[in-house]
């Protein structure tokens, strides 16, 4: 999404309008690359 024009806040928009989170899109990353970790 970053290669598009806006496509962070395009793609940020879309996680805050179509989820009930509060969390950023890196929070979410972060979050999934933590958990990762344990499941590999």
């Amino acid at each position: 999404m970053s290669a598009l024009p806006d496509g962070e806040a395009w793609y940020a928009h879309n996680v805050k309008s179509m989820t009930t989170t509060d969390l950023t899109p890196q929070e979410i990353h972060d979050i999934v690359v933590e958990v990762d970790r344990y499941i590999v």
